[in-house]
């Protein structure tokens, strides 16, 4: 008992020292681990971190095992004073330290708690921070590391605290706050290491709330994670600084909702899965550009996606349900023609060798619900002339079940507004085929606008429906790809090219019914197209620039030419239409404005495949009014078919454009496109409305036009005007052609045939401008008439018979002046059938010929006979009278051409053509003036001076009538024979001899004496001898017939010729007046003409030399010698003194004996005058005849 008390006692009192121990122990360190702790903390602090380093209380309870840190402030990097400038504060630091420590020789705390952690940070720029030099400290190279080390935490808690953060350049404050973390348990000692954890991380980051919540085992070997993060409220706005600078994508704005789980387990590979709910609402994202300011790119009003599944590792991404609340998307194409979502995903597209998964890659994507609500797509084009943008509004948008690769059928439905129409999507899809129904409404052209401006200058307009029907699927294996878009129908209305009001074309409507179009097959069916009021303005301005020419817009690369191995497209209309349709024409291009108005066109035609390689004739109709007003409107109309030219690459192959059926023209307006003959013809064409009902056949191969025409033609209202000054020229009421048959092959003509031809109430102006050029050889304009061609030998040309009824010809001449003006008026006529079958002018049918009518109202004009102008040559046999044309009219031409004007006179004239077999011309022209009567002489400088009065009075017979007979013969090949310009010549030559020798005229009528003009005298001499004599019978009887006519007589001398001649006469009258003194002497008749025989002449010369005063040689007496009878003369001859009033006297003798000899032949002295003595000068002819000249004129 007592060793058990003894016993007792000693553990009792061990016991005591034990518990005195303890108590001790806990006063010591209660009092000295507060100290030392302090003390150490400061001083290790600031020796590891380089800073200040101040605890402002520890507390140490022993009992407890809990270590107490009040007021912990660390300052900033060169701070002396710690709670000016602090880095890191803690208001409380709370350690409850296990005494399992001591079993474990590890740190076993049963509980951690930070209380009001405050951290101040700064970002000072380039990645330095103010803590750099703390970090650099614990990054210094020192010991090897020896792991993790082994601890068994319980209960870690921060509660409250924060940090602020201070980002100098980007001058941002950035506040953590509220911060509360709970992790109820953390070990890797032995078992413990599988225990799971359940952290909690909750705060406020600058505003929005965080939360999350965790199940993990860190320590386990397949650190199996669940963790739940939740973000309540979080604007993105704060950190927008903080993204990459060079990143081309800028979040502008957002606040972000999260509520995400995240399980990890790490086995033989990590498995990472993802599940939960993120919503982000007003998302603003940005693209940098060039600009001060960026451009949107999306907007968003909320974005709200829910995770199934996302296992990033195994490329799994598993979507409960996608939704886009009012997304704007902004789509944009630079000026290189790169859309902007693609540059950012090639810059966002990893590096080559940076892929961070290379062996796998996305495997599976799905998404059980995805909607657009609201939306909207901005698209933005500068490719375009002018900057573009579309909006697609209104975007509304569900699909369900979709994956890739596809596991099944996902429906896709849609709608959304664009320029005011709508659109429409409903269809499916397993991603390698689809079908898809589209719809539109309402849908406007402008919205395209700049897109036809790269095509079309012009603007367009319109709306546009259509139902279509997609049908595609991507090719698999043998099988082809297939594309098939069908349409029901779609139409396009109010459709406008030009400008607003004033368009250069319009369409009411167009419609395509039955569309279908194989994309890769390249064929396109078209039941029908219709096109409802087309109106179309075709314009060419002066340059002659087609209007349609100015709406392309130039380009500078040319398009590419198809390769010959390239299939081309195959399309097949099988119905056209065209219902009331306008053309209206305005081309100012040629010679005179053409304007013309197309009204009421409307065309069908039949199955039609325009891009075949050969196409088939397709049946087609035409109607159509040419004109301004309906009554006066001209009528076509088609029936039949065309082709058009082929496109078939091969040349050998191609057919040309074809168009055959019947034609029906009324009353059309060809007149209207006559400007287009303008630079050819040299006459406006003012009315001409033609009529045509027949047959066409037209073809237009490269080897000329080919044309077939059979039916009856009629040109009515045919009215042509000349310029200047607009005379009319042809006017034609009505023209007829029967049985007409037309046909051109190469663009040369092959046949013509004409059953008959009527010509009725026609007019025809025949004019001589001013520079004497006749307006009918001026018709065709230079060029034109020297690249005309004629008809080819061997077209076949067979006319039927002709006539005319009420015809007039104005002949107007405007070359003399005064002018003249005459008409053939009444004309009426026919002429028969004629052919070119035969050529031989002897065996081919001859045309009867019959014409009648009036000239200048008196005359009567009558033609009839035979011709054929088709034969070679002309086969012809005509004859033509007038009869009683009154001539004063032609007093023009006679004052221009004669010089004097015409007071009276009638013409009749008969002429007779015929060619025969050998081209041979014979005509005759029998013309007889009476009573033709010359007036006044013209007052014009220019009118010649010719003897006309004295031609008529020469041709003229006692009772007033010329008769002239005019025969003309030669050949008609002969390039030189003019039958005009032999007649006229022959004109000429009448009066040219009624100037130059008017006798010429008279004289084969009555002696056949070509000189009776002029009377030769013998040198010196002035008796009239018998030859004379007989002339002055001839010249006495055309005076006494014609008692109008005068003559003057000029004798002529000359004293170098005649002198020695004179001198002889002189001494020879000498001689005989010697005679006639001794006759006188011995009274015998001396009144007798005086001869001295040649017995006679030596003694009456020796008496004259005897009587003369003339000097004498003489003998040594004194004495008048006696000489020889030359010496005689030569001394006589020398004394005769000779000048020019000798040479008068004698010229004047000469016309005397000539006047006396004229009135011994009863010509009355009246028709007789004495003209004065010429006596010639040194300009004498080398051969100078005396003579007296008879100067005819008339009264």
């Amino acid at each position: 008992m007592i060793m058990q008390l003894g016993l007792s006692k000693r553990w009792q009192r061990r016991a005591l020292f034990f518990v005195l121990g303890v108590l001790l122990l806990w006063v010591v360190s209660w009092a000295a681990v507060p100290r030392l702790v302090q003390w150490q903390l400061e001083k290790q602090g600031a020796r590891m971190l380089g800073r200040v380093v101040t605890v402002e209380q520890v507390a140490f309870r022993p009992w407890s095992m809990a270590l107490i840190l009040r007021g912990l402030r660390i300052g900033k990097a060169g701070s002396q004073d710690a709670e000016s400038e602090a880095q890191l504060t803690v208001d409380e630091i709370e350690v409850n330290v296990a005494l399992q420590s001591l079993v474990f020789f590890a740190p076993v705390a049963d509980a951690i708690v930070l209380r009001n952690p405050q951290v101040h940070l700064t970002h000072l720029g380039q990645g330095r921070y103010d803590i750099d030099d703390v970090l650099q400290r614990f990054t210094a190279p020192g010991a090897p590391s020896t792991g993790m080390p082994r601890l068994s935490l319980f209960n870690i808690q921060i509660m409250g605290g924060g940090v602020q953060f201070r980002d100098e350049p980007k001058a941002v404050n950035h506040v953590l706050s509220d911060v509360r973390l709970d992790i109820p348990f953390l070990s890797n000692l032995g078992g413990r290491r599988d225990v799971a954890t359940h952290p909690r991380l909750a705060f406020k980051f600058n505003g929005a709330a965080f939360d999350t919540d965790a199940e993990t085992a860190p320590f386990a070997k397949d650190r199996h994670t669940q963790a739940r993060f939740k973000i309540k409220d979080l604007d993105v706005a704060p950190y927008l600084p903080y993204l990459p600078a060079a990143w081309p994508v800028r979040l502008a704005q957002g606040q972000l909702d999260m509520d995400v789980a995240v399980d990890f387990r790490q086995q033989a590979s990590a498995e990472v899965a993802l599940s939960g709910h993120l919503t982000l609402n007003g998302l603003v994202l940005n693209e940098k550009t060039s600009a001060p300011k960026d451009q949107p790119l999306l907007q968003c009003g909320g974005l709200d996606l829910k995770i199934d599944e996302w296992r990033p590792l195994e490329a799994v991404f598993k979507l409960d349900s996608l939704h886009l609340d009012r997304p704007v998307v902004h789509v944009r194409r630079d000026r290189e023609g790169e859309l902007n979502w693609a540059r950012f995903q090639r810059f966002y597209a990893p590096a080559p060798g940076s892929d961070p998964f290379p062996e796998k890659r996305p495997s599976f994507y799905a998404l059980k619900h995805f909607q657009i609500s609201a939306g909207q797509v901005q698209w933005q084009d500068a490719m375009t002339r002018v900057p573009t943008t579309v909006v697609l509004a209104d975007l509304d948008f569900q699909s369900r079940n979709l994956s890739w690769p596809a596991r099944q059928v996902a429906p896709l439905n849609g709608q959304a507004s664009i320029q005011g129409g709508s659109v429409s999507l409903s269809g499916e899809s397993d991603l390698k085929s689809a079908q898809l129904g589209v719809k539109w409404a309402g849908l406007s052209l402008k919205s395209a606008a700049p897109y036809w401006a790269e095509l079309f200058v012009p603007e367009l307009s319109g709306k546009s429906s259509a139902d279509l029907r997609l049908d595609w699927r991507a090719a698999e294996g043998a099988e082809p790809a297939r594309l098939v878009v069908t349409a029901p129908q779609i139409r396009v209305t109010d459709v406008s090219l030009g400008k607003p009001g004033q368009p250069d074309a319009s369409l009411a409507e167009l419609a395509l019914d039955q569309v279908e179009v194989d994309v890769f097959k390249q064929q396109a069916r078209l039941g029908r197209v219709a096109l409802t009021r087309p109106q179309l303005k075709l314009l060419r301005s002066p340059e002659g620039r087609w209007m349609a020419q100015d709406w392309w817009v130039p380009t500078k690369t040319q398009a590419e030419k198809p390769s010959p191995s390239s299939k081309p497209w195959q399309l097949d209309v099988r119905q056209l239409q065209i219902s009331a349709g306008v053309v209206n024409l305005d081309d100012r291009s040629a010679g005179g404005q053409v304007q013309m108005d197309v009204r009421e066109v409307n065309l069908s035609t039949g199955p039609w495949q325009p891009l075949a390689d050969s196409p088939q004739m397709t049946p087609v109709k035409l109607g159509l009014l040419v004109g301004s007003g309906r009554r006066d409107a001209g009528r076509l109309g088609f029936d039949g078919a065309f082709r058009l030219p082929s496109t078939g690459l091969e040349p050998a192959k191609a057919t040309p454009l074809q168009l055959k059926g019947r034609l029906q023209l009324d009353h059309l307006p060809v007149h209207k496109l006559s400007p287009y003959g303008a630079e050819m013809v040299n006459f406006d064409l003012k009315r001409a409305d033609l009529s045509y009902a027949g047959t066409l056949d037209l073809a237009l191969p490269d080897a000329g036009l080919g044309l077939n025409l059979q039916g009856n033609l009629a040109l009515e209202n045919l009215r042509a005007t000349m310029p200047p000054d607009s005379d009319d020229l042809l006017n034609v009421k009505t023209l007829n052609v029967r049985g007409l048959d037309l046909g051109l092959q190469s663009g040369a003509l092959a046949r013509l045939k004409i059953d008959e031809t009527t010509l009725s109430d026609f007019f025809v102006r025949v004019a001589i401008d001013p520079k004497g050029q006749l307006n009918w050889q001026r018709l065709l304009k230079s060029s034109t008439a020297n690249d005309s061609k004629s008809t080819p030998a061997t077209a076949v040309v067979t006319l039927g018979p002709m006539g005319m009824v009420n015809g007039r010809v104005l002949f107007s001449d405007h070359y003399i002046q005064p002018n003249y003006s005459a008409d053939l008026t009444e004309l009426a006529g026919s002429l028969g059938a004629f052919s070119n079958r035969n050529q031989d002018a002897q065996a081919a049918q001859l045309a009867e010929l019959s014409l009648r009518g009036r000239v200048a109202g008196s005359g009567k004009l009558d033609i009839h006979g035979h011709m054929n102008p088709l034969t070679r040559p002309v086969a012809l046999d005509v004859r033509g009278q007038v009869r009683d044309l009154d001539l004063p009219q032609f007093s023009p031409y006679s004052n221009k051409y004669a010089g004097y004007g015409i007071e009276r006179g009638k013409l009749s004239a008969e002429v007779n053509y015929r060619i025969d077999a050998n081209a041979q011309l014979l005509a005759t022209h029998k013309i007889i003036l009476n009573q033709l009567r010359f007036g006044e002489r013209s007052n014009s400088t220019d009118a010649p001076n010719l003897p006309v009065k004295l031609a008529v009075a020469l041709l003229a017979d006692s009772q007033g009538v010329i008769d002239i007979n005019l025969p003309v013969s030669g050949s008609i090949n002969d390039p030189d024979f003019r039958v005009g310009a032999i007649v006229w010549k022959m004109v000429l030559n009448l009066i040219g001899k009624a100037i130059i020798s008017p006798f010429s005229l008279i004289s084969e009528a009555f002696s056949g004496e070509d000189r009776l003009e002029q009377l030769d005298f013998p040198a010196g001499g002035a008796e009239v001898d018998a030859a004379n004599r007989v002339k002055l019978e001839a010249v006495a009887k055309s005076l006494s017939d014609k008692p109008a006519l005068r003559v003057t007589l000029l004798g002529q001398a000359d004293l170098d010729a005649e002198r020695e001649a004179f001198r002889q006469a002189e001494l020879a009258d000498l001689v005989k007046a010697e005679k006639r003194r001794r006759l006188s002497r011995d009274n015998q008749d001396a009144s007798k003409a005086i001869v001295v025989s040649p017995e006679e002449y030596q003694a009456l010369l020796k008496s004259v030399y005897r009587r003369s005063a003339v000097p004498k040689p003489r003998n040594a007496l004194g004495l008048v010698k006696d000489l020889p009878q030359t010496e005689m003369e030569a001394l006589l001859l020398a004394a005769v003194s000779v000048d020019a009033s000798d040479m008068r006297d004698l010229a004047q003798a000469r016309a005397q004996r000539v006047r006396e000899a004229l009135i011994a032949l009863k010509v009355p002295e009246a028709q007789l005058f004495l003209g004065a003595p010429v006596v010639s000068d040194a300009a004498r002819p080398p051969h100078f005849v005396p003579h007296v000249k008879l100067v005819v004129s008339a009264d």
